[in-house]
């Protein structure tokens, strides 16, 4: 219907809105951007299970998948299956 509306244009508009929507995420601070945030809570989830610490690293990626946007599916995925790999590095240790 939107497409029929606006004709020919419909498709750089579109791009135009996809292209504005990727810029926040390099132009917003971290604090305004819940994918930022989100991001960043991931890296600090990897320095944490690298380092061994799962029980911070599974904080991280619940604080992550808390934030983020559920629109942001590759992203949600990758916070689960990091928190997963966490739990799973936790089997049989005493924590």
């Amino acid at each position: 219907m939107l497409f029929s509306l606006l004709g020919r244009n419909a498709y750089k508009i579109l791009n135009v809105i996809v292209f504005l929507y990727q810029l926040q995420l390099y132009v917003l601070p971290v604090s305004q951007n819940p994918l930022k945030k989100a991001l960043a809570y991931k890296d600090e989830g990897n320095k944490y299970f690298k380092s061994g610490k799962y029980a911070g690293a599974i904080k991280c990626y619940d604080n992550a998948i808390e934030i983020c946007p559920k629109d942001s599916k590759l992203d949600l995925s990758t916070f689960y299956q990091n928190r997963a790999a966490a739990y799973e590095q936790m089997v049989g240790m005493k924590y």
